[in-house]
């Protein structure tokens, strides 16, 4: 689904980070942009606003590799129940 596109690359993000932390402000405009690609998606219908929205919440509290880790995880747990709530 194009929800776990989005997921697959915050954890691409994930793993590059956790090899080398200190990087994180080379990597924060890429996490950030985001937000254009899910505004993009939105505009060809391939997610809904509030999807959008969320992420565009979500990354606007992302400053540093804590709370990248932070939106990390987040974003996995709501994957989980967004499959549940699927398969409901």
């Amino acid at each position: 689904t194009q929800i776990r596109k989005y997921y697959d690359e915050v954890l691409k993000f994930k793993e590059k980070l956790d090899k080398n932390p200190n990087r994180f402000d080379r990597f924060l405009p890429y996490i950030k942009m985001l937000n254009a690609k899910t505004a993009y998606a939105l505009g060809r219908g391939h997610i809904t606003k509030e999807f959008k929205d969320l992420i565009k919440a979500c990354l606007g509290n992302v400053n540093d590799f804590e709370d990248f880790n932070v939106f990390v995880s987040f974003f996995e747990a709501f994957i989980g129940f967004y499959r549940a709530e699927a398969k409901g």
